[in-house]
């Protein structure tokens, strides 16, 4: 797991100040693309800036359990609190098992994860 810098601002700290151009290429490898970030419940606007691509928020688990599901290349950054609940629940546990945390910053106050296919 990459573990990001903690110490950047709330916007850059999403990606790590300095090297936000690393990790922007690391998503994109990630997802390609035409792959999908996807932000979960939302995410703030600079996120779409930063990524330099759009970031689709999906306000709901079992949307996003859908999304999960789906065979389309994608990440989706979030919370670690939500993203544990959602991986530790029983109804999600299958279409979970294939994503895995790839990085992790905190921001402002958040800790804050990008969860990957295949990661685990």
């Amino acid at each position: 797991m990459v573990q990001l810098d903690p110490g950047a601002g709330p916007v850059q700290g999403a990606f790590g100040a300095e090297r936000i151009d690393r990790q922007r290429q690391r998503a994109s490898a990630l997802v390609g693309a035409g792959g999908v970030v996807v932000g979960h419940p939302d995410l703030r606007l600079s996120y779409d800036f930063y990524l330099r691509r759009p970031v689709r928020e999906i306000p709901s688990r079992d949307l996003l359990a859908g999304r999960l599901a789906d065979s389309a290349p994608a990440v989706v950054i979030t919370t670690r609190e939500r993203w544990s609940a959602l991986a530790s629940g029983a109804a999600a546990a299958p279409t979970v098992a294939a994503w895995g945390v790839v990085a992790s910053a905190t921001v402002g106050e958040r800790d804050m994860v990008v969860v990957g296919k295949g990661a685990r």
